[in-house]
């Protein structure tokens, strides 16, 4: 059983010809022609991966609760959406291209807010694609990120997720590794400007960009429950920590005190509180730099606003409400409970106004606007929803993403590089076809 001289050193060499020939198949694999068909084989590991997620649920629920103040409704919901998600992928694969390559290995990055939700659409996609991914997950979710990691071994060996739990040491590590060819983040526009500056490391970057103040306009002849609704919930949804919350709501002066008040009692009803409360809709804002980001937009930036209700009670963020001119509201991107309501008279000089931004998210229209404005809305927002009824999560398998700092993606192509903003699929976009 002992090795000697000779003998040791023909031994060292045939593990790592052995592991050279693993790397090569694995490579091989990656960039094997594939199609629809072949993706659908896939489906039954991303059902495998929704089922070991679902026995990690009431782990997932206390966590949440312990590390983010996210109520425990509000994980569930997300969760099951990511389930959902990874259990009805046969919806994606009829738009995949016909044929495609993998881009080859990838690195993500997770934010704390939604997390189950992004991690299932990529996970989903990079399934779907044979694409072998590693998920860098906040530093402020790391037992969040330890479950989902222990269900990824679990399901599957081509999705992990890093031990580093400092993102930028997770990115950098992408930047330093060769081999990681697709980079997908999201954070603010600096941090998107960045990485642009280094794409050459890379042969794709997506960036999920700030959301800024996603409007949301109420036309005379709109359908008044949906809206009102719509924009009391999805506004206040998880204390606004998601980068699609309503943050603007521009109302037609013919119908502007109906709505707004509408809104205000609903709002009213909305529980802050004990995030393990199973009444509770917004809980403690745990994250420093979020808190600190929402005071200063409250008493710098919108200082000249109508403050009409809302309180900051240590971590508790309570539903803001404020009141001001669509022409006079500052083109920022706060993270938390915020409504910025404005009257409007002429639909046009409003739309023109409020796609001045420089994000382009997403904004929501309910009633009849003309279509030439619905066609300047949808070349400014990613997504644009007409007379939708609430969803607090945005619809699985629907093209999403951001215009302008709010999303885009580059790409190495034969011709160079290439750059696009606007709606996409995961799967579409980890799927090459050059």
């Amino acid at each position: 059983r002992r090795v000697h001289g000779d003998t040791r050193s023909v031994y060292k060499n045939l593990v790592l010809a052995v592991c050279r020939v693993e790397m090569s198949v694995a490579r091989a694999v990656q960039t094997a022609l594939q199609t629809p068909a072949s993706a659908r084989q896939n489906i039954r590991i991303a059902s495998a991966l929704a089922n070991e997620l679902e026995t990690r649920l009431p782990a997932l629920l206390q966590t949440a609760t312990q590390e983010g103040g996210f109520p425990v409704k509000v994980t569930r919901r997300e969760v099951t959406h990511g389930i959902n998600n990874l259990r009805n992928l046969e919806q994606e694969i009829d738009r995949l291209p016909a044929s495609f390559t993998s881009w080859g290995k990838t690195a993500a990055i997770v934010a704390y807010d939604a997390s189950a939700v992004v991690f299932s659409r990529l996970a989903g996609a990079a399934i779907l694609t044979n694409t072998p991914v590693s998920f860098g997950f906040s530093s402020h979710i790391p037992r969040t990120a330890d479950l989902i990691q222990s269900a990824c071994v679990a399901a599957t060996p081509t999705l992990r997720v890093s031990e580093n739990r400092n993102n930028k040491e997770f990115a950098q590590g992408a930047l330093d590794d060769p081999e990681v060819r697709y980079f997908f983040f999201s954070g603010a526009k600096a941090l998107g400007e960045s990485y642009k500056h280094q794409r050459e490391q890379f042969d794709k970057l997506v960036f999920g960009g700030p959301g800024g103040l996603p409007p949301a306009i109420v036309m005379p002849d709109a359908p008044l429950d949906v809206a009102i609704n719509y924009i009391a919930h999805r506004s206040f949804v998880n204390g606004g920590q998601y980068c699609m919350c309503v943050k603007r709501v521009l109302i037609h002066k013919s119908v502007y005190d109906q709505v707004l008040n509408g809104v205000l009692d609903q709002v009213k009803t909305i529980v802050v509180g004990d995030p393990s409360d199973e009444r509770t809709d917004i809980g403690p804002v745990t994250v420093s730099r979020t808190r600190t980001g929402f005071v200063d937009a409250i008493q710098k930036d919108l200082r000249s606003a109508r403050h009409i209700i809302g309180k900051v009670d240590g971590e508790m963020l309570y539903p803001h409400v404020l009141e001001m001119p669509y022409d006079q509201v500052p083109d920022i991107s706060p993270f938390g409970p915020l409504l910025i309501a404005s009257p409007f008279d002429d639909s046009a000089d409003m739309v023109q106004s409020s796609t001045k931004s420089e994000f382009g998210l997403t904004a929501a229209v309910f009633g009849s606007l003309p279509q030439a404005q619905m066609e300047v809305l949808r070349a400014n927002y990613g997504a644009v929803w007409h007379n939708t009824k609430l969803h607090l999560l945005s619809p699985n398998h629907t093209a999403l993403g951001g215009r302008k700092t709010s999303g885009w993606s580059q790409q190495r192509t034969s011709q160079g590089w290439t750059e696009r903003s606007g709606p996409y699929l995961h799967s579409q976009a980890m799927a090459k076809t050059e």
